[in-house]
């Protein structure tokens, strides 16, 4: 068993101090990333045992421990061996070869052991412990919360404890090697592993650290100055100094922090808040540091207050609530509650300064503290403060008598008040997260629209009775109808077959449930039970949503013929006229009919009590439907020929759903089989179809079967002619002919007309794509559509100012035209004066040049 060490605490004295501050500055001259200090005792040890360096009675050793000498006492009686006493080293023997310079082994267990001679004679005892070095990380200085694993904004000041279990226990070995006994060393690495500086004896020059006491158990190494330290994880571990603690070599764990960029501002939870609630705002900035707050504008009548959240008190708030002293936590960080009960609805700055004066009890206004301080010493948010919202969800109608939810949603408040009409009709409902929902019982209302009104933490003053509000700033309205009940009912079928289901179906207002009664055609049979099989049956049936529907089974063997269903529901008091039932609750016996009586007869007796009381407000719809024996009737088929689709329809009185199987049961051979579903396109008859191809099948007379699967058949005979032989048209084929250009020349700018024979040679209708082309560019292309065998002319029209020839080709076909200049005629002379010998000579030569050059002009063209 471990002896545990002395743990009291005492204040270092002023040597010691100062040889504390002396190793703090050269510390941060040496960018301190590594130090080793004496172990300075919290509390003097007094080991009488080793004194002078040497070991004597009742020592304490550790494993480990290197170059001891037992004192001149126990030299004399030649001690040879230590042999374990108790605890874990009970029966243990460490062999001592020479008294004046031994060693305790490393592995060495703990706890008392007898010192013997050779001869096995007891001559005193000593104490081995297991040598152990403890660390710890805090903000420092005067804290005690680990800050180990934490973030810590750089600047921020550092204490790192070391707690070794052997302080002022070690006594200089025998070999007087020079130094100091009993120092550690604190080892930090930076982000990147490196250990830059380790402080030694031979780093600190002038200031000898053995002058301290090396006794202590708990070391402090205070105010640790980490502004330049650069960000990132830094491990820190406190370790022994071999030459110093007789070759004990112990280590504590390694201790992580990480730095961070020094931070300093205030941020909102929430930017925006109902008034009435508080601000929740968040200082950030160094561990454990006074800052300055306020808040601004505010009006002096309605001003906000700041509340406590753990690191403001009422001894730190000042200038009536609009000013404190927050103080950060070891995370450098504080919550700040902000009261808005009474406040505006506007937004609200706050401020936060660093480097004032003052705290935590003077307080100055906000624009002495503006003025004392640089813009980067302070940091501020903004708050809304805003109206709180409500709103109401309830249904735009109900029917008198319903119980109607009406739910309240508010972003602020704690309870609610519903006002109905000016009535007070909830008061001080709780929210619960914000929602409350009431039922509110529209039994004794009257028909029309009601005005829903919600006010938050509102109080009316106390009346006796019902409560009626006139003068309030509602902050949520709403507005609901009261209806009369109603009752609607229908059968999507008129007839029913026997095994098959009958289907009521409807609408029911300000009720959960409806009751039905089937009379059959005989009414009750005499002295029978109620059921359908004895004429008469009663049931209920749920409403959601305002609707109901039903599906009751017709049992095979029921009487065939006109049944009568009623459906009933009571009226706005939510009882039948009878004798108080409610809906689903009605029986025959509150009828007050038995058995024995006719259709007629049962009619009379449940409409008297229900909907025929006088003043009664009843509800029932009455209905009549047929019950026939099942059927099915296939209709005539007309013949077809092999391949052609055989399409077989019929009629039934079987449900919707119903599957009836088509084939055939006589012919030259089996059709396929096909299945039809019962259909009901209207309330008198059920329809089916379906569709046999007869692609393969043998030409003849066949019988077709229609069965729905409970014995009810029907058969018909159609015949199957031979195949008609399909004959394929030919597919659509165009010719182009007869390329015509009128005229062949013209003069520029006159038209040429273009016409060309499109042919569809095939038997079906097709579309062709003629294109005109006028030396090789195309110029406009055209769509024929023609049916088999059809034709026709398709013409274009061109106009060129060039003269020119043109070719011209449509779809192949090719031809041109000339657009030429117009022919000048010659001027014509005046005829010679007569008398003048010649003249007509003259003038019949001029007339023969003219035609001669008209006819070789045309012969060069």
């Amino acid at each position: 068993m471990r002896k545990k060490m002395n743990k009291n605490k005492a204040n270092v004295g002023s040597k010691a101090k100062a040889m504390i501050g002396l190793a703090m500055v050269a510390i941060m001259v040496g960018s301190l990333l590594g130090a080793v200090v004496p172990m300075q005792a919290q509390g003097p040890q007094e080991d009488h045992a080793r004194y002078g360096g040497v070991i004597g009675e009742g020592a304490v050793l550790f494993a480990g421990e290197e170059g001891l000498r037992f004192d001149d006492c126990l030299l004399d009686l030649q001690p040879v061996r230590l042999v374990g006493a108790a605890g874990d080293a009970e029966d243990d023997i460490i062999d001592i070869a020479n008294a004046s310079n031994f060693h305790i082994p490393v592995g060495a267990d703990a706890g008392r052991y007898y010192v013997q001679n050779a001869a096995g004679v007891t001559i005193g005892n000593i104490t081995i412990d297991t040598p152990e070095v403890a660390g710890n990380i805090f903000l420092g200085p005067g804290t005690i919360d680990s800050i180990i694993g934490e973030t810590v904004p750089a600047g921020t000041p550092l204490t790192i404890r070391a707690e070794p279990n052997f302080g002022g226990f070690l006594t200089r070995a025998v070999d007087e090697k020079k130094g100091w006994w009993g120092t550690i060393e604190v080892d930090i690495r930076d982000p990147d592993g490196i250990q830059k500086h380790v402080i030694t004896s031979d780093l600190v020059g002038d200031i000898h650290l053995a002058h301290i006491d090396a006794d202590a158990t708990i070391i402090d190494l205070l105010d640790i100055n980490t502004t330049d330290w650069a960000t990132g994880t830094y491990r820190i571990r406190i370790e022994s100094n071999r030459g110093t603690c007789n070759a004990l070599d112990v280590r504590s764990a390694w201790m992580e922090i990480t730095i961070v960029p020094e931070v300093f501002g205030i941020e909102a939870v929430e930017e925006e808040v109902i008034a009435g609630e508080d601000m929740i705002l968040r200082v950030r900035g160094l561990p454990r540091t006074w800052y300055y707050l306020t808040v601004t504008p505010v009006i002096a009548e309605r001003p906000v207050i700041l509340g406590d959240v753990g690191h403001v008190d009422a001894d730190h708030i000042g200038l009536g609530g609009l000013a404190a002293w927050v103080r950060t936590g070891g995370g450098g960080v504080a919550d700040i509650r902000i009261s808005t009960e009474g406040a505006d609805e506007r937004t609200y700055t706050i401020y936060l300064f660093r480097g004032l004066q003052g705290y935590p009890t003077t307080f100055i206004p906000h624009d002495e503290a503006i003025d004392k301080t640089e813009p980067g010493d302070r940091d501020s948010v903004d708050v809304e403060v805003v109206d709180i919202e409500a709103t109401i969800d309830v249904p735009r109608v109900a029917v008198i008598g319903e119980d109607v939810t009406i739910k309240v949603t508010a972003t602020g408040g704690d309870t609610v008040d519903i006002i109905i009409d000016d009535r007070l009709q909830f008061e001080d409902e709780d929210l619960v997260d914000g929602e409350v929902e009431v039922e509110w019982d529209t039994g004794r209302e009257m028909v029309g629209t009601y005005l829903i009104e919600v006010v938050v933490d509102k109080v009316f003053p106390e009346t006796e009775g019902e409560i009626v509000v006139t003068q309030f700033d509602p902050d949520a309205t709403a507005s609901i109808r009261l209806v009369e009940p109603g009752l609607t009912a229908e059968q999507p079928r008129n007839i029913v077959a026997e095994g098959d289901d009958y289907t009521l179906e409807g609408t029911a207002t300000g009720v959960t449930d409806v009751d039905y009664i089937l009379i059959g055609p005989r009414g009750w049979r005499t002295e029978t039970g109620v059921g359908l099989l004895n004429g008469i049956s009663i049931g209920s049936i749920s409403v959601t949503n305002n609707t109901f529907s039903e599906d009751i089974k017709m049992t095979d063997g029921l009487d065939t013929g006109r049944w009568i269903a009623l459906v009933l529901t009571p009226g706005r008091d939510g009882e039948y006229e009878t004798r108080g039932q409610g809906a689903g609750e009605l029986t025959l016996g509150h009828l007050g009919i038995t058995a024995g009586a006719t259709q007629d007869q049962l009619v009379s007796k449940i409409t008297d009590r229900t909907v025929n009381v006088p003043g009664g407000d009843d509800l029932l719809v009455a209905l009549t439907f047929m019950v026939e024996s099942a059927r099915v009737e296939l209709d005539e088929i007309a013949a077809v020929a092999v391949g052609d689709p055989l399409n077989v329809s019929g009629t039934t009185n079987r449900e919707p759903g119903t599957l009836i199987t088509i084939s055939s049961i006589v012919g030259p051979m089996d059709l396929p089989i096909e299945m039809a579903t019962v259909e009901w396109p209207t309330p008198d008859e059920g329809v089916f179809s379906a569709t046999i191809d007869t692609t393969g099948m043998v030409p003849g007379m066949y019988t077709i079967e229609a069965d729905d699967g409970d014995g009810n058949i029907d058969t018909v005979v159609v015949e199957l002619l031979p195949e008609v032989p399909v004959v394929v048209p030919d597919p659509a084929e165009f010719t182009v002919a007869n390329l015509v250009i009128r005229p062949a020349e013209v003069e520029p700018g006159e038209t040429v007309t273009i016409r060309a024979t499109v042919t569809n040679i095939g038997d079906e209708e097709g579309t062709h794509t003629l294109t005109l082309t006028i030396d090789g560019r195309e110029i406009e292309t055209r769509d024929v559509t023609l049916a088999g065998d059809a034709t026709e002319t398709v013409t274009f029209t061109v106009t060129k100012d060039v003269e020119a020839t043109y070719s011209v080709e449509v779809d192949g076909l090719t031809d041109n035209f000339v657009v030429a200049a117009p022919v000048e005629e010659p001027p014509v002379e005046e005829p010679p004066v007569p008398g003048v010998p010649g003249f007509g000579a003259v003038l019949a030569i001029a007339g023969l040049l003219a035609v001669a050059y008209l006819v070789l002009r045309r012969k060069r063209r």
